[in-house]
């Protein structure tokens, strides 16, 4: 689904164009292979992954394990 992206990445770069001047025309390389893709296919032009569970089922003790301990890591290592 990328190949469209790809390709004006690496067409405009040859033409002496940098990456960073061509995003846009990537970004939109890409939609347009996306909404082919999903016409092609017959998939829904929804989200890929579906979350049946809310956030607030989450228990506490995994946020600050997943959030809490990296970020102190992190921090520790920045103040030293």
């Amino acid at each position: 689904m990328c190949a469209g992206s790809l390709f004006a990445l690496e067409v405009l770069h040859r033409a002496g164009v940098e990456f960073f001047e061509v995003i846009p025309f990537s970004v939109c390389a890409g939609l347009v292979c996306l909404l082919v893709f999903r016409a092609l296919t017959g998939e829904p032009y929804g989200g890929i992954w579906d979350f049946e569970a809310p956030i607030t089922a989450v228990d506490w003790r995994h946020i600050l394990l997943g959030a809490g301990t990296p970020g102190s890591v992190m921090e520790s290592k920045a103040v030293l």
